[in-house]
């Protein structure tokens, strides 16, 4: 026996996945006794397993991310606090970015759940080259205000290239008309 059940949501509400798949869970339990197999499947099944999934690869990836990062710029730059500094600014931009997320009611998805990631990789990188080049200049002899002239002098070029190449590479993205890459913009449709 295969039922069909359908919800007909003008607007999709937080939550609605996960409500609706525990109470076709509960109307279903009585029926387990007479059958030897008895399941749902369907949107809000799936949608809910997507968001739990979600929700635990958080619990890993995030921690494992920030992590291998402090371990690799520990062991390349040989200090405890240049390491911590993209840690530092990785975790902030996390926390600013999620909380605009939810001010602006914008529902992390499949798509969605990888700006964290993105934001330790993209973030990271600019700051471990602008981090060795100021030590460059204090290995140079250059005192600390010195330094910070001198890697600016010789990474401002680069950071400004490498920044517009990245803006130009996630908006070549949003022209896709794939929907799960539109979410990333919340263009969506």
């Amino acid at each position: 026996m295969a039922p069909n059940l359908f919800f007909d949501v003008p607007e999709y509400q937080t939550g609605f996945d996960e409500q609706r798949a525990s109470k076709l869970d509960a109307a279903l339990l009585p029926l387990k006794k007479r059958f030897r197999t008895i399941f749902h499947i369907g949107g809000p099944f799936i949608r809910a397993g997507i968001s739990e999934q979600i929700r635990k690869d958080q619990k890993i990836i995030l921690p494992l991310a920030l992590l291998v990062l402090i371990l690799t710029l520990g062991l390349m730059l040989r200090h405890l606090t240049a390491a911590s500094i993209p840690f530092l600014t990785a975790s902030l931009s996390i926390i600013w970015v999620l909380c605009i997320m939810a001010v602006l009611e914008i529902l992390i998805n499949i798509t969605t759940s990888i700006v964290p990631a993105m934001l330790i990789i993209a973030g990271s990188t600019e700051e471990i080259h602008l981090i060795s080049e100021y030590q460059v200049g204090l290995s140079d002899g250059f005192g600390a205000l010195e330094a910070n002239h001198f890697m600016a002098q010789h990474m401002g070029m680069a950071f400004v290239l490498t920044f517009i190449t990245t803006c130009l590479g996630f908006l070549s993205i949003s022209l896709n008309e794939i929907d799960l890459l539109r979410s990333l913009y919340w263009l969506q449709p």
